[in-house]
């Protein structure tokens, strides 16, 4: 899977969210730790706020930004699984054809997988933009990478 980029604010905007709530944590398991008398290495207390970062970030970028995305909080599209899909070529006879494309994504990085008849391809970068006419559909840019089958 690769980084894909997007035009907005978001993922910021979570990052700083991720942080204050770490700080959060982190202070309220110091207050605990404090009020059960137990007296932890120097060690034990620098790292913490920097852990919860981690352990939040990992767990928002793989699982919880599918939550957040119901309630409203993200608006990146949960576009993963396996579609049929209908195109056409870019290339001068715009010939038609149908292809299943496989998208396995997490909140910061996606892999897009198109296999059609005649050949497949791999994403190698895309962007998704929520600021452009027409919506976020019309707008998903994907480069690949083609092979020929054999």
């Amino acid at each position: 899977m690769h980084p894909y980029a997007i035009d907005s604010e978001e993922r910021r905007n979570v990052l700083l969210g991720i942080v204050l709530v770490s700080g959060g944590l982190a202070y309220g398991f110091h207050c605990l730790m404090l009020h059960m008398n137990i007296q932890p290495s120097w060690w034990v207390d620098s790292p913490s706020v920097l852990g919860i970062v981690g352990v939040l970030y990992e767990a928002f970028d793989k699982w919880l930004w599918r939550w957040f995305r119901k309630i409203g909080i993200v608006k990146v599209p949960d576009i993963q699984g396996q579609w049929e899909v209908d195109g056409y070529t870019s290339f001068e006879q715009k010939r038609s054809f149908k292809a299943k494309v496989i998208i396995r994504q997490t909140w910061t990085h996606i892999s897009v997988y198109l296999e059609t008849e005649q050949s497949s391809s791999r994403s190698l970068a895309a962007s998704l933009s929520f600021n452009q006419p027409g919506g976020l559909f019309s707008s998903i840019t994907i480069s690949t990478s083609l092979s020929q089958m054999q």
